[in-house]
């Protein structure tokens, strides 16, 4: 890529807003109560990477919005969860418990509080 085409591609980057990208898609989002399990099979239902972490409100409701849906002022964001994070997580313990640490320091460490990355 030449000296213009980079001018080019940093004007692009510059002047698009993120919602021309967000156009026409759904936000998946969790509900802090859900398991790290049911959490996976939601990311991996929609096919995606990661999602923002609301807070339960009323109980019995892990998710937000399987379908889609945008947070409300009632469920405020307390972090962001990514696949890799919660694999992370998990490995690390799974590593202790390998390594002799026995399932009360290895396994039993793992917690979804770990990966889980604070929100704004």
């Amino acid at each position: 890529m030449g000296a213009d085409g980079f001018e080019e591609l940093r004007s692009v980057l510059s002047q698009t807003k993120l919602t021309a990208l967000a156009k026409d898609q759904k936000v998946v989002t969790l509900k802090d109560s859900v398991t790290v399990e049911d959490a996976l099979r939601i990311l991996a239902h929609h096919r995606i990477l990661s999602a923002p972490v609301l807070r339960a409100t009323p109980p019995g409701s892990e998710v937000a919005s399987a379908a889609g849906g945008v947070p409300d002022a009632s469920s405020p964001i307390v972090g962001f969860v990514d696949i890799r994070d919660i694999l992370s997580s998990f490995l690390k313990g799974s590593v202790m418990f390998v390594n002799g640490a026995g399932p009360a320091l290895g396994l039993a460490r793992f917690k979804a509080r770990s990966c889980l990355r604070p929100g704004g």
